[in-house]
């Protein structure tokens, strides 16, 4: 095989390469959304209750401390009981509503300024987690990989350039030398 057999080899080794490459990424992208989307990695969920104390009940909302974790499934939180901390007496679980985010707020026209607050919540199982990171981290390596992209295509400029001159080169001296061609 000549020299411009062996560059040719190359270049179509490298863009095959880089198209495998491009299909394992959409390849996986596919699982990983399908898995979630399918509802497969559902199973594991975990049902929590946690007592939490400092809490207020009043029209301005409280936000449960878990809501904040970013794990839970949203609208899961339920209100099991309410205390008034500073006299120790139980108030209606009616007195509070939940948003999908986890703001408590008061549904009554009392207010309670030291509440005691049993809720419960579903959380997502570990699998649901591991697939909502692999996704957003195959989104952020795509984004890496696509601000490297100019550069990739100057450096494979110049390997071309660089590879057209060397055969150029070739030509000529095998030109100038009669007979051998």
């Amino acid at each position: 095989m000549d020299k411009g057999g062996q560059t040719v080899g190359t270049v179509t080794a490298m863009v095959f390469g880089i198209a495998a490459f491009i299909l394992a990424v959409i390849v996986a992208f596919l699982i990983t959304s399908t898995m979630g989307d399918a509802g497969l990695l559902t199973a594991q969920r975990n049902t929590t209750t946690q007592n939490e104390t400092g809490g207020h009940l009043n029209a301005t909302g409280y936000t449960l401390t878990n809501s904040a974790n970013g794990w839970f499934v949203p609208g899961s939180i339920t209100i099991i009981a309410l205390w008034n901390e500073t006299d120790n007496s139980s108030i209606a679980t009616g007195n509070a509503t939940v948003s999908s985010a986890g703001v408590m707020t008061n549904a009554s026209a009392s207010v309670w300024s030291d509440v005691i607050i049993r809720y419960s919540w579903i959380s997502y199982s570990d699998e649901e987690q591991t697939e909502e990171l692999l996704s957003g981290n195959f989104i952020e390596s795509v984004d890496n990989v696509s601000e490297q992209i100019p550069t990739v295509l100057l450096v494979l400029a110049i390997v071309v350039v660089l590879v057209v001159l060397t055969s150029m080169v070739f030509i000529c001296q095998k030109l100038r030398q009669p007979g051998e061609m």
